[in-house]
C-alpha cells in the first residue's frame, strides 16, 4: 500500500523529527537538587561507598590518585631534585641504636629536621627496611613522651629492631618551618589556592622529600618502606601512601574516620574530599599491608564495624584480604604502648618478614633531653628558611601552567572543577517546553532550562548559558534550537573561599560547568547531529572551561574583558582551586580546539604561546552578529558519527 501525505501532515512529520526533540526520557530528573542539601564538612558522617569490580575500582583509583596530586598542588608531577642533607654534629651513640640530628630544604626556602635513627652497628654490605615516623598535634611535636603518646620510643624501637628511622616535624614544630605558624600558615591565601598551594601539600611534599631522604642513604633497602604515625599524624601517613607507592607499610593510627576527617588546617584541602572519603583515600596503599588502629575513646570508635570492614573489601577485591588489619584500644585519643606494639608486630610480620613477632615488644630506651635532639638549638630560622609570603611566592611561581602538558594540565583542570564528562545515554530530561528540567543519572542534579525548539530542519542547536534573551532570539531566528540553561545557585549562598567547603563540596562555578556538560549532553541524546556552545556575561568562562570536555561543533564566548594574566581576575565568582595552576580557560579553549573552532572575544592578555589551529581571540567584544557567523562557518572535528 502507498501512503500519500499532504503538505501539512508533512510539515508535522517534520515538527515530529526536529522541532519537538527535547521528549522526556524513561527516568526523570529529580524533583529537587541533591547540591542544595547542607554541606559537608569535616564533621559530616558519610557512608560507605560501593567499590564495584576489580577493574572499576583501578579505574577509580587512577583517578583518586589523581584527584589527591591535584588538591595537594602536585600536579602535573616533577622531577624533584637531589636533596643536600646537612648533619649537625655528632652521633648519640647508645645501646643498639644512634640518633643523629639533620635537616634539609625540601623546596626553595623551607627547611624540614628532623631525626635519624639506625641500628648500631651498622653492618656492611647490609640492606635495612626505613620507616618515616609522623607525629601528631601536641605541643611537643616529634618530642612527645607521655602515657598516650610517644615518638622518640617508636623511632628507637624500630632502630633496635633493624630499621633506619627517620623522625620528622610537621610545618612550624619544632625544626621544620622555624617562625612558621602550623596553625595559622597558608590560612586565608585565595590565590595561593588558585595554584592549589595549601599547607596539607607543602606537608605531603614534605613527607616525599623525607622518602626520597631515607632512600638516599646506602644502607636502606628502597623496596621495604613504612610510614606510621598518629592523629595528624596519622593523616600524613595516609596521605603520602595516597600520593606516592614507595611505602610497602603503613599504619595510620586513631585517624581514618567516616565522621571526622580531619581538623587542622594542615588535613584539609581545597578539592581534596569532594566525592570522596579517608577510607577510599587509605584504600590508595592496597593491596599493600596497612593496619588501622582505632581508640574506643575517639572518633575511630566505629573501626570494627564501620571503617574497618569498608576497607576490608577493597583489599579483598584484590585477593589480598589479610593485608588488611586492624586492632582497637579502651582508651582515649592516643598512640600508647599497647597501640604501639600493635604497629610494632604488624610491621614486624610485614616488613621485617618475622613469623615469630614475640620480639616486636617495645625495649629498653634511654631518654634524651630536647635540646640534645634539636636541629637549631638556638630556636632561630636558618637562612635558608624563608617567611611565609615569600614561601608562596616562589611556589606561585613554579606553579604557572606548562601548556606544552597540556594533556596533564586538561586532567587537572577536570579534578580542580570536580566534573565529569556526560555520555548522551546518561542525560536525564523531564519538563514541558519550554520549561524544561535536565539531569544527569545517579547524580541526584536537577539543572533547570528554557527550550526553544528549531525552526528549520538539520540546523542543530545551541546551548547558550548567560541570561541573554536578546541573543537567544537572534540565535533562534537561524533555524536552531536554542537551549538556555539557568546558571546554578546555592541557596543560601556559601563561602567559596572557606577551606572546609571548598574541601568537600564543588563551588558554584564548578557546578556550572557540570549543567553545561549535562545539557550539551541532553541535545546530543535526542538526536541533534550538530551542537554549539555560546556564553555571554558572567557565563562565558563556564561555556570556555565547559567546552574542554563538551561533544561540540563550535564555541563562541565573550569574557567581558577578563584579563587571563590577572590572578585577581579570578578572586570573584570565577575563583576555583587549582584552576590557574591547571591553565583555567586557556587549557580549557585549547582543549576545545582540538575538536572545534572556537572564538573567543573580551579577552586580554592573551599569548601567542596559547594559539592553535581553529582557536580565534580578540579583547574586542563579540557582537551578536559575529556569534551567529562563528557559529555558521565553525568547522568541527569530532568523530564522525559521535554523539
Amino acid at each position: 500500500m502507498i501512503l500519500r501525505f499532504g503538505p501539512l501532515a508533512l510539515v508535522l512529520l517534520a515538527a515530529t523529527a526536529w522541532g519537538q526533540a527535547m521528549t522526556p526520557t524513561r527516568t526523570a530528573p529529580p524533583p529537587t537538587d541533591a547540591r542544595q542539601a547542607p554541606a559537608r564538612g569535616i564533621n559530616t558522617e558519610t557512608h560507605p561507598l560501593p567499590w564495584g569490580s576489580p577493574a572499576a575500582w583501578q579505574a577509580r583509583r587512577a583517578e583518586l590518585r589523581e584527584q589527591m596530586l591535584v588538591a595537594a598542588g602536585l600536579w602535573p608531577e616533577v622531577e624533584r631534585p637531589p636533596l643536600q642533607p646537612h648533619f649537625v654534629g655528632e652521633p648519640i651513640v647508645r645501646d643498639g641504636y644512634t640518633i643523629e640530628r639533620v635537616w634539609f630544604e625540601t623546596r626553595p626556602g623551607m627547611i624540614l629536621g628532623g631525626n635519624l635513627y639506625r641500628p648500631y652497628p651498622l653492618e656492611p654490605d647490609r640492606q635495612y627496611p626505613a620507616v618515616l615516623i609522623t607525629h601528631g598535634h601536641g605541643a611537643e611535636g616529634r618530642f612527645v613522651q607521655s602515657e598516650i603518646s610517644n615518638t622518640p620510643a617508636r623511632a628507637i624501637s624500630f632502630a633496635k629492631f633493624g630499621a633506619v628511622a627517620f623522625s620528622y616535624d610537621m610545618i612550624g614544630y619544632l625544626d621544620t618551618g622555624l617562625g612558621l605558624d602550623h596553625y595559622t600558615f597558608g590560612k586565608d591565601q585565595p590565590i595561593a589556592n588558585l595554584y592549589g598551594l595549601s599547607p596539607l601539600g607543602l606537608q605531603t611534599y614534605n613527607s616525599q622529600r623525607a622518602l626520597d631522604f631515607v632512600c638516599s642513604l646506602p644502607e636502606v633497602d628502597p623496596t621495604r618502606l613504612g610510614v606510621t604515625g598518629q592523629s595528624g599524624g596519622g593523616t600524613q601517613t595516609f596521605m603520602l601512601c595516597a600520593v606516592d607507592d614507595r611505602p610497602l607499610v603503613a599504619s595510620p593510627v586513631v585517624m581514618v574516620s567516616l565522621h571526622m576527617a580531619g581538623g587542622c588546617i594542615c588535613e584539609n584541602a581545597p578539592g581534596l574530599r569532594v566525592g570522596t572519603d579517608n577510607v577510599q583515600i587509605t584504600a590508595l596503599h592496597s593491596p599493600k599491608p596497612l593496619l588501622l588502629v582505632a581508640a574506643k575513646g575517639d572518633w575511630t570508635k566505629n573501626t570494627p564495624t564501620v571503617e574497618g570492614p569498608y576497607a576490608k573489601e577493597v583489599w579483598a577485591l584484590q585477593g589480598a584480604p589479610d593485608n588488611l588489619d586492624w586492632v582497637i584500644f579502651e582508651a582515649p585519643h592516643n598512640n600508647n604502648l599497647q597501640s604501639r606494639e600493635a604497629v610494632y608486630a604488624f610491621f614486624g610480620r610485614h616488613l621485617f618478614g618475622a613469623t615469630d613477632l614475640s620480639a616486636y615488644r617495645e625495649p629498653a630506651w634511654t631518654i634524651e633531653p630536647d635540646e640534645d635532639l634539636l636541629v637549631f638549638p638556638d630556636r632561630q630560622p636558618p637562612p635558608g628558611q624563608w617567611a611565609e609570603d615569600a614561601i608562596w611566592a616562589a611556589w606561585r611561581a613554579q606553579a604557572q601552567p606548562d601548556f606544552g602538558r597540556l594533556a596533564e594540565l586538561g586532567i587537572g583542570l577536570r579534578h580542580s572543577l570536580a566534573v565529569e564528562p556526560v555520555a548522551p545515554s546518561a542525560a536525564l530530561i523531564g519538563g514541558t517546553a519550554p520549561h524544561l528540567v535536565l539531569g544527569r543519572d545517579g547524580s541526584g542534579e536537577r539543572v533547570e532550562a528554557t527550550w526553544q525548539a528549531p525552526s528549520q530542519a538539520d540546523a542543530g542547536a545551541v546551548v547558550l548559558l548567560g541570561q541573554d534573551a536578546d541573543l537567544a532570539r537572534a540565535l533562534a531566528a537561524t533555524g536552531r534550537g536554542v537551549l538556555s540553561v539557568v546558571p546554578f545557585a546555592y541557596d543560601p549562598p556559601r563561602d567559596p573561599h572557606s577551606d572546609e567547603f571548598t574541601g568537600y563540596n564543588q563551588t558554584e562555578l564548578a557546578c556550572r560547568v557540570q549543567d553545561a556538560l549535562t545539557a550539551v549532553a541532553a541535545l546530543r541524546a535526542r538526536g541533534f547531529r550538530r551542537v554549539e556552545l555560546v556564553g555571554t556575561g558572567r557565563e562565558a568562562a563556564v561555556a570556555v572551561l565547559a567546552a574542554a570536555w563538551a561533544d561540540i561543533d563550535g564555541l563562541a564566548a565573550d569574557l567581558g574583558g577578563l584579563d587571563v594574566t590577572d590572578d585577581s581576575a579570578y578572586l570573584g565568582d570565577l575563583w576555583q582551586p587549582s584552576l590557574r595552576a591547571m591553565g583555567d580557560v586557556r587549557t580549557a579553549a585549547l582543549l576545545a580546539a582540538q575538536r572545534c573552532d572556537v572564538r573567543l572575544g573580551g579577552v586580554r592578555g592573551w599569548s601567542a604561546a596559547w594559539a592553535a589551529d581553529g582557536l580565534s581571540t580578540s579583547a574586542a567584544a563579540l557582537s551578536t552578529t559575529q556569534v551567529i557567523e562563528t557559529l555558521s562557518t565553525a568547522r568541527s572535528r569530532r568523530v564522525e558519527g559521535a554523539k
